[in-house]
């Protein structure tokens, strides 16, 4: 039988290589990489990898020469940043641990979304990174992982309003296993705390319901508009 390591040594880049993305199950790249030996180096994965048990998912792509290969694996790896990723990603360390408390935090809870909602009345808290200008951006806190995971993207509000004060969702995605969201109002810069309420609407999606935050020391609840509406 040969080696993992021989098998290595002897690679050429003009030998015809597969690329292999691996996936969880909520479609997050988890980890990719190149070989020429098909479905054993899944095995030598599952046997050695703790990250194994989170794949659900595998894409493989063929390519003519293992050269081509690694230039599209080094392409793949700089623009997702896979968590287990070490080579090509000077963030892995952060990355993987901030990825294991993901799972930790939704294993659970994310299939029931519910049970979140009931610990913390659906409130889900954000750290603020930036405000230049008119624009905020705010990332979920770890400790509100479950209740982001649980939020559908594609129904966030475009406005929040209150008394003559309105602000703008620009930005809204996902960002390392939590959401950042990016926000517009000429008023952002007196706030220092933010919050969305999520609830369950009609649909029986969580969405965000209305926005909370700490405008010149005072609790402040801003509704919103959902799109769609004029």
């Amino acid at each position: 039988m040969t080696s993992i390591s021989s098998s290595l040594a002897s690679a050429h880049p003009s030998d015809p290589t597969s690329l292999y993305l691996y996936y969880d199950r909520s479609g997050l790249l988890l980890y990719v990489g190149i070989t020429k030996r098909g479905i054993s180096r899944n095995y030598e994965h599952n046997q050695t990898k703790d990250w194994w048990p989170y794949v659900v998912r595998q894409e493989v792509f063929h390519h003519p020469t293992r050269a081509n290969a690694q230039q599209m694996e080094r392409a793949l790896i700089k623009k997702h940043r896979p968590p287990f990723n070490k080579q090509h990603n000077p963030d892995h360390g952060a990355l993987s641990a901030a990825y294991l408390r993901y799972v930790t935090a939704t294993d659970g809870p994310r299939r029931n979304p519910g049970e979140v909602m009931r610990k913390n009345a659906g409130r889900l808290r954000f750290d603020i990174d930036s405000i230049e200008g008119k624009f905020m951006t705010c990332n979920s806190c770890a400790e509100d992982l479950s209740l982001a995971a649980a939020v559908n993207l594609e129904q966030v509000p475009l406005r929040f309003k209150r008394n003559g004060l309105a602000g703008d969702v620009v930005g809204w995605a996902r960002r390392e296993f939590g959401v950042e969201a990016t926000l517009k109002g000429a008023w952002l810069s007196r706030v220092s705390e933010v919050s969305a309420i999520v609830i369950r609407n009609k649909k029986k999606a969580y969405v965000i319901d209305r926005f909370e935050f700490v405008l010149d020391g005072e609790a402040v609840v801003f509704g919103t508009v959902e799109r769609g509406e004029a």
